[in-house]
């Protein structure tokens, strides 16, 4: 498997004054970078869509969106008791 660096970014969808007495709903948006290193600034665009990236951040981290969701993520080291799910 070879090492690849990406970079996301995400905006969701916001709602903001347009400087009247209206409002502005701009639409969410992401982008998805391959970056040739962590040290490169602008990198090689992927993609805009959000599925594709989501597919993508799935298929490198190894795990779905609730898989993922179910993760806790702990220092090295650290040891911590995580209470059962309440239900």
């Amino acid at each position: 498997m070879r090492a690849c660096t990406a970079s996301v970014a995400r905006r969701p969808t916001t709602v903001r004054s347009n400087g009247g007495s209206g409002t502005i709903r701009q639409q969410a948006s992401a982008q998805l970078w391959r970056l040739a290193d962590p040290s490169d600034l602008v990198g090689e665009p992927l993609s805009h869509r959000a599925p594709e990236i989501g597919a993508e951040v799935a298929r490198v981290v190894g795990l779905n969106r609730d898989q993922f969701l179910q993760t806790v993520v702990l220092p090295q080291g650290g040891v911590r008791e995580v209470p059962p799910r309440s239900r």
